[in-house]
């Protein structure tokens, strides 16, 4: 089957896994960029939550194909970003397995999001109010992510704030 423009991207946006699978499969283009927004497929199922779809491509990036694992969109983020920017104590979106999938394919860890913060200085700011902040954190030391001098401070605020939540 034949992969139009958009076509791929807007499987990743309504988070359609069987035509995900089979632009895979039919080796179509996985970055499929929007033009309006310049954001990739995968920045699309990021942005909306949608694990599944997220997994799909980051199984093929794994294996090689270009899906845009570091595409920056019209606002300067990369999926990554995008995941770290909208990971707030209030969301339902399961963004925490998305961006340990992100970084599991690839993902570079040193990317800069919104307001010019690392993405772990984001997930710091966020930890003492988010449960799975402190895996994420640690995945990303564990990659050796880029710390800044405010990155460290963050760090340092959610050290604190999970030894203080931890039981003795």
């Amino acid at each position: 089957a034949a992969f139009e423009a958009g076509k791929v991207a807007k499987a990743a946006r309504c988070n359609d896994i069987e035509v995900l699978k089979a632009a895979v499969a039919a080796g179509a283009d996985l970055v499929d960029l929007d033009k309006k927004y310049d954001a990739c497929a995968l920045s699309w199922a990021v942005y909306y939550g949608h694990v599944a779809a997220v997994q799909v491509l980051c199984e093929a990036a794994s294996a090689g194909r270009d899906v845009g694992i570091d595409q920056r969109d019209k606002d300067g983020l990369t999926p990554l970003g995008n995941a770290v920017d909208r990971m707030t104590p209030k969301t339902e979106l399961d963004l925490p397995t998305i961006i340990l999938a992100l970084l599991d394919a690839g993902a570079s860890p040193h990317g800069l999001g919104k307001g010019d913060q690392t993405a772990l200085c984001v997930l710091a700011s966020w930890g003492e109010r988010h449960a799975r902040a402190m895996e994420i954190v640690d995945t990303f030391a564990q990659l050796g992510a880029t710390m800044r001098q405010k990155d460290k401070l963050a760090l340092a605020r959610l050290q604190r704030a999970y030894r203080a939540a931890s039981p003795e």
